[in-house]
């Protein structure tokens, strides 16, 4: 059976491959200045650098424990973890989610 298409056009999927680019540099750029706490955070790129850090470090404690990870592997563990901070994010400057 095919797999479903991720994305609508190369255009796009170029489009996705490039976000992900820049946010990594950004994470790897503010590494040492992430905040302890995600409320601290004042950008959404810094936001984001903190909770694909936290999935990162949960994913390699896991790993490291000797525990087979059942369920979603590394890769999805931090896409969901950046969907949810986008989600977050635009809930609280919409007004919808109270804080960070």
């Amino acid at each position: 059976m095919p797999r479903e298409k991720e994305f609508d056009s190369n255009a796009d999927r170029q489009k996705a491959y490039r976000e992900r680019r820049r946010l990594e540099e950004a994470r790897l750029e503010h590494k040492h200045e992430l905040p302890l706490d995600p409320s601290s955070c004042t950008s959404l790129e810094q936001y984001l650098a903190w909770h694909i850090h936290v999935a990162e470090l949960e994913d390699d404690a896991q790993n490291s424990a000797g525990r087979t990870v059942q369920g979603p592997a590394r890769a999805d563990r931090v896409a969901r973890a950046e969907r949810y901070a986008r989600w977050r994010w635009a809930g609280v400057r919409s007004g919808e989610v109270a804080s960070l």
